[in-house]
């Protein structure tokens, strides 16, 4: 085969996946067949095109409601999604979601026309595009009644929102942008108003900036501080050492870049197990471990194991 013929064969067949991309992506609701549409199917060279989800709803949060507006009688719906950090994505998600360099460019907007793909990654110059709105996009569905409002090209491959939904869509996304950027950068719960313990405090400080403190309230620091008995001072030195230590500048860069963090990792059975059996030492009586047993089990990470928590605490009731 001539060199010729080679390259004209490679250039066809990156335009073609080129097209499959797009095809995919701008008819994905279709090719889901999701309710209150007819499912479809599209091939090409009898290579059927596989939807692409741009916001991964099975995995992504949806921490606001769906917002609806009605302009001339017609109804406009709004709803938002966080995508999952990238180290919770499998490599397919990563690429639906645009590939590493993809996920800045595609957070935005995703305007629909009868559930058709017109435009999408673009914030309608509301907001800049940033690294920590990254993981942020809103799913706009407009009918055809208001392709006026919303200066749809012929082509309807451009669309600009009218003045009445802009100031709503302008609240949206103060709203997500906030959240994207905790989704971003703090994956490990350290700041919570909710009634669940966690090992940090998050505290505001009087210059109006915040501080990050081991909470001494924490079943397992108490433990901790009741078998040293004597030695308390030593710990408690120890965690405001690690407190005023925490490499915060260097978290702030590695959080905001996409490679794995292995510390919020998933632990096995056998990690927890082992981790509450040296948490339980022979100098406590039997009733001691079980209200520990107790305590702990309403606590995270534990709280997502409660046969494990079942299982030490049958062997605590079995010899003490």
């Amino acid at each position: 085969m001539q060199a010729g013929t080679i390259d004209f064969a490679q250039s066809m067949g990156k335009r073609i996946d080129g097209v499959r991309e797009h095809l995919s992506l701008v008819y994905h609701r279709y090719l889901t067949g999701e309710p209150g549409l007819e499912k479809i199917r599209i091939a090409i060279n009898n290579c059927e095109v596989i939807p692409a989800d741009p916001f991964l709803i099975k995995k992504s949060d949806q921490t606001m409601q769906e917002e609806v507006y009605i302009i001339r009688g017609a109804k406009i719906t709004v709803q938002p999604y966080i995508l999952p950090h990238m180290s919770k994505m499998t490599a397919s998600e990563i690429k639906a979601s645009g590939g590493k360099d993809g996920l800045r460019k595609n957070q935005g907007f995703y305007v629909y026309r009868n559930r058709r793909l017109l435009i999408w990654g673009t914030w309608f110059r509301m907001m800049r595009k940033g690294e920590l709105s990254k993981l942020a996009r809103i799913r706009v569905d407009i009918p055809n009644t208001l392709d006026d409002l919303w200066t749809l090209d012929i082509k309807k491959s451009s669309a600009m929102p009218p003045e009445e939904v802009k100031n709503n869509l302008i609240s949206v996304i103060n709203k997500i942008g906030e959240k994207s950027k905790n989704k971003f950068t703090y994956r490990g719960k350290l700041e919570t108003n909710d009634n669940e313990i966690h090992l940090w405090n998050r505290i505001k400080a009087r210059d109006g900036g915040y501080y990050y403190e081991v909470n001494r309230q924490h079943p397992i620091v108490i433990q901790l501080m009741a078998v040293l008995n004597t030695n308390q001072n030593m710990l408690n030195s120890l965690l405001t050492q690690i407190e005023r230590a925490l490499p915060l500048n260097q978290l702030y860069i590695d959080l905001n870049g996409d490679e794995h963090i292995s510390n919020d990792q998933t632990q096995q059975n056998d990690e927890i197990e082992s981790a509450l059996r040296q948490m339980l030492p022979n100098t406590l009586s039997k009733k001691q471990k079980l209200e520990f047993l107790d305590q702990i089990a309403v606590i995270p990470p534990y709280l997502s194991y409660p046969l494990v928590i079942s299982k030490v605490k049958e062997e605590v009731e079995a010899n003490g």
